[in-house]
């Protein structure tokens, strides 16, 4: 999910009995494409889907496009909620959650309001404004499960980087969770 031009599906699929599906601007998913064969890099078992999260409709997309919401899942997430409103990273999370089995796993980050105070100039200047942070000052863990609270998932590990900084405190957060089971009230 907003996989960019990041190749670790190639590596890490290639040969293997799964469905790979990779959402992104279609803008970042043609230019990956090209670029790939003209590489010479096959990539014919990865089904690409032009989206934004921004708009609703990429889980019609996804379904269409032949994911199967019966199997248990991976989904991975990253580097794309720093580009988000906090509304539509919710809104993600609730609906990867009805969109998945108990079991699925779903990896996704977020980066600090340090990191915001810090790099926020440098990305506006890209074309790129962050627009999501969490705090990170005090509990990591609370600050991460109140942004998913409703979503269906359970925090399983989240992996710190960053604490060595000046200000000693992490700057960006890996959170690896699970789809936990739902409730039959």
């Amino acid at each position: 999910m907003g996989a960019g031009l990041d190749l670790r599906p190639l590596q890490y699929t290639k040969g293997k009995n799964v469905r790979v599906f990779e959402l992104d601007l279609e803008k970042t998913l043609t230019l990956k494409i090209k670029t790939m064969e003209k590489a010479g890099l096959q990539h014919d078992w990865i089904t690409y889907i032009p989206i934004d999260f921004n708009d609703v409709s990429w889980i019609e997309k996804l379904i269409q496009n032949g994911f199967d919401q019966s199997k248990k899942t991976y989904f991975h997430w990253e580097s794309v909620s720093v580009y988000l409103q906090k509304e539509v990273i919710k809104e993600t999370l609730n609906k990867i959650s009805k969109l998945c089995v108990q079991g699925s796993i779903l990896a996704h980050d977020f980066y600090s309001k340090i990191f915001e105070k810090v790099y926020s100039k440098t990305f506006e200047k890209m074309g790129e404004p962050l627009l999501f942070t969490i705090e990170m000052t005090e509990d990591v863990r609370n600050s991460v499960d109140a942004l998913q609270d409703e979503s269906g998932f359970i925090i399983k590990e989240l992996i710190l980087a960053g604490q060595k900084t000046n200000a000693g405190k992490p700057i960006y957060v890996i959170a690896v969770c699970e789809k936990k089971l739902e409730s039959t009230n």
